[in-house]
């Protein structure tokens, strides 16, 4: 995937392997051989080439389709410099309030850890100001590690 990736991104600016090569200080085979998928490229190499193109590692892995998600927060475009309002390029869905879609935007762009973070968190509020709740509580969406599912694996 990453081999692809990395074709994309060096079509999308216009440069040659060769060119791309002369910047990593390797040879054009290699990056022919990262881009054909016959080899893997360092992590050394994986963060030149997220520098080079501006794109974060995840990217370049295929683990986000979001290519750069701080230079998107960074650009959040104020709008307002007095009530730190910031507005998304979000599309947003029938029904849904740009605050809405702001909220689903940056929670994306959390990781596993933070985002439950942030559920348990609105999940406390919400049941602070609405008594008990029909939403899933944070648990049952991250059950602990039994032990009986702990002896499966061995």
């Amino acid at each position: 995937m990453i081999g692809k990736i990395i074709r994309k991104l060096r079509l999308e600016k216009g440069i040659t392997q060769s060119d791309l090569s002369n910047y990593l200080g390797l040879t054009p085979k290699m990056i022919s051989f990262y881009e054909l998928g016959e080899r893997f490229p360092p992590h050394d190499i994986i963060l030149k080439l997220a520098d080079y193109f501006n794109v974060s590692s995840d990217y370049l892995l295929g683990r986000s389709e979001i290519k750069n998600s701080e230079k998107l927060l960074s650009e959040g475009h104020m709008i307002n410099d007095s009530s730190q309002e910031y507005v998304f390029h979000t599309d947003l869905k029938k029904g849904q309030s740009k605050m809405e879609a702001d909220f689903v935007t940056m929670f994306h762009l959390l990781d596993d850890r933070d985002q439950l973070e942030m559920y348990n968190w609105v999940y406390d509020k919400f049941k602070e100001i609405y008594g008990n709740s029909d939403l899933p509580s944070p648990d049952s969406l991250h059950p602990p590690e039994t032990k009986d599912s702990e002896d499966q694996d061995h």
